[in-house]
């Protein structure tokens, strides 16, 4: 988007907040992995008897709280002035706050309520408690002047809901984190100054809402790209674990679900289905009042991986009815098959050779692979090779165990459910062409693309997965503590 959209390059330039959004990227869903890490290794602690805690549950907030408690290792790192190391981490948080709700984005880039109560001396209380939680969720604050005391509050109570407290965890936070920056938390608590002072300023307010949107969409994009990936992840989630991939009544009402209901509803009212087809429907319904959305780029990119990616489900979806896994198997076999060339090629096999050894691997299995890059003595090359496979293997495995619901086998599905969800899919479909104005020419070229596995125009990459190592980090901005 930097790069394609020239409105964020030139008469609203966003560069003051590149550092701010790199951090966002990487930090944004910190707190939602590290609570799936904690559910997963205390499942195996107790012998896989263990009630949950709800991943996505206030993580926007707990991982802007991170952000800040970070600053002062950002400084070191990156080797800043501390006054610009916490305009970079609070800008990043102020980007992370809410994106977990992103159809209430435009809401919360335009509160300006007053984070405290004036009295006629002028002396400031600052909202705390419920009435803060009510004025936060009702995006009546404006969060370039909300206190990191304040945060620390709202995320407090908002983990307090989901039993995230514990003898560990007085914030909500991982134990560890908490004791390793427990002074950094501390003197948050007790910071009552603006988060952002310096965006008081409209120009640079305007910067700020700018790249907190384009975060937010990029992230957003993830839900539907690359088309058959995407899928993937939706499958692999917690809610998706909770949920039936149908339900018999999503005909007539699933449909009007999709087309006009929210993103998020209650589990035990929800599928796979309606969640995946509601984000192709809905990814670029994000308010659009800046209009970064009219970008012809952006409309292309959200046309492209919207169709595609509901052709690629609705050939996936029914498979999947019919108790068959093989376009899993299919498409994870493939990855293996791109990263153990990548591999050999970086070991310094020639071509004959390579695929020599991959057509062995398919038979034997991918110790070949690594026997072969032991052999050469790459051995960090072989590690990194070695963590990916196991790493996509378990990946497949997850979501076929997911879709299974704990059984055996795949919950039973009937004809006529089958062709019901195939029903909804191509009437969403035709809600897309209308939406984006495809042509029955434009929509069987699409149809060839989602049959040969095809990525969109679009994608700046033609295979998912690198084996690269820190020393061949390919990005736009170097990573902290680079030398050069």
């Amino acid at each position: 988007m930097l790069l394609n959209i020239g409105k964020l390059r030139h008469s609203d330039s966003v560069v003051d907040w590149i550092d701010s959004a790199f951090l966002s990227a990487y930090f944004h869903d910190i707190d939602q992995l590290l609570t799936l890490e904690r559910n997963s290794e205390e499942r195996q602690a107790q012998g896989g008897v263990l009630s949950e805690l709800p991943a996505k549950k206030g993580h926007a907030l707990a991982a802007a709280v991170m952000m800040l408690t970070l600053h002062k290792r950002y400084q070191e790192e990156a080797v800043l002035r501390k006054r610009e190391s916490w305009d970079i981490c609070a800008g990043a948080a102020y980007m992370i706050l809410k994106h977990d709700i992103p159809e209430e984005l435009s809401d919360t880039l335009k509160g300006r309520g007053l984070p405290y109560a004036m009295d006629g001396e002028g002396q400031k209380t600052f909202f705390h408690g419920q009435e803060l939680k009510e004025k936060f969720e009702k995006n009546e604050l404006d969060l370039v002047k909300i206190t990191p005391s304040q945060l620390i509050d709202l995320l407090r109570m908002v983990k307090k809901e989901h039993g995230f407290l514990n003898d560990d965890s007085t914030y909500g936070l991982l134990g560890q984190f908490e004791q390793e920056y427990r002074k950094e938390l501390e003197s948050l608590e007790k910071n009552e100054r603006p988060l952002l002072e310096r965006s008081q300023d409209e120009n640079i307010r305007k910067s700020l809402d700018y790249m907190t949107e384009i975060t937010v969409r990029a992230d957003l994009l993830e839900m539907i790209a690359p088309p058959v990936e995407a899928i993937f992840r939706t499958l692999n989630t917690q809610y998706s674990k909770s949920r039936p991939f149908f339900l018999h009544e999503e005909g007539s009402t699933g449909l009007q679900n999709i087309l006009e209901g929210s993103g998020n509803v209650q589990s035990s009212s929800d599928s796979d289905t309606r969640r995946i087809l509601w984000e192709f429907v809905h990814l670029d319904s994000l308010s659009n009042e800046s209009g970064i959305a009219d970008s012809r780029y952006l409309k292309r990119v959200h046309k492209e991986n919207a169709i595609l990616g509901l052709l690629a489900f609705r050939t996936i979806g029914s498979h999947i009815m019919q108790g068959d896994m093989s376009d899993f198997r299919h498409h994870y076999e493939q990855r293996i098959v791109d990263i153990s060339r990548k591999a050999l090629s970086k070991a310094g096999f020639g071509f004959l050779e390579r695929e020599y050894l991959i057509v062995k691997a398919k038979k034997y299995g991918s110790y070949i692979i690594e026997q072969a890059l032991e052999k050469r003595g790459s051995q960090p090359l072989h590690e990194r090779y070695h963590n990916k496979i196991a790493h996509l293997n378990a990946e497949m495995t997850s979501i076929i165990t997911g879709l299974r619901k704990g059984a055996e086998t795949l919950p039973v599905y009937t004809e006529a459910d089958r062709m019901q969800f195939e029903a909804v899919c191509d009437r969403v479909l035709e809600t897309l062409c209308v939406q984006h104005k495809v042509s029955k020419r434009e929509l069987k070229r699409y149809k060839v693309k989602a049959w040969n596995h095809d990525f969109t125009s679009t994608t700046p990459y033609r295979r998912y997965d690198s084996i690269a190592g820190t020393e061949h980090i390919r990005t736009l901005i170097k990573p902290l503590s680079a030398d050069k």
